[in-house]
């Protein structure tokens, strides 16, 4: 009552509903060439060699381009767990119009500093990942986090108790024990 929403219902026979939904192999098929032609275009590799598509080679590639990343795709495709906090800092970061998904330009702005970037740029990138209030500082929380985000990209080399030691015992050294 007085929201504005209207619900519309059409009803469509199962045929074209199968038509026009998208499989799992269909949306794995549009992410390949979606990362395909990303890479491509950061690593200046000719689009003939990104990998032919067939005959249905340019509708298939603009409905890639068109297509838009989840966070779970983003870190599969980077080869991360979903609920790794570097996939988030790196999604929150890249998401810029803040629709929960990162299009084909999104992505490419940040993976190209990550490949491409001078080491001040990659600095500044990662930095700005994890200022999640945007200050222009690391809080003692926000650098913990970072911290943390760098042990799970390597592998989790120490177990969560370890990690939390390391960083305590990081700013116990550096004076920060109590801020």
């Amino acid at each position: 009552q007085g929201c504005g929403l209207v619900l519309s219902v059409t009803e469509m026979r199962e045929q074209e509903l199968l038509r026009v939904a998208v499989t799992k192999q269909h949306r794995a098929q549009i992410l390949d060439t979606f990362f395909r032609h990303a890479f491509a275009q950061i690593l200046d590799i000719h689009k003939s060699d990104a990998g032919s598509l067939g005959p249905q080679s340019s509708g298939r590639t603009r409905e890639a381009l068109q297509c838009e990343l989840t966070a779970a795709e983003l870190a599969e495709a980077l080869g991360l767990k979903p609920d790794s906090l570097f996939v988030d800092s790196m999604f929150s970061l890249a998401d810029k119009d803040g629709n929960g998904y990162l299009s084909f330009q999104e992505f490419l702005d940040v993976i190209v500093i990550f490949m491409k970037g001078t080491p001040e740029e990659k600095s500044r990138l990662m930095f700005t990942m994890h200022d999640v209030d945007g200050n222009g500082f690391l809080s003692k929380k926000e650098f913990a986090r970072m911290l943390r985000s760098f042990v799970e990209i390597s592998n989790n080399c120490l177990s969560k108790t370890q990690t939390e030691e390391v960083i305590e015992s990081m700013f116990r050294e550096a004076g920060f024990t109590d801020k």
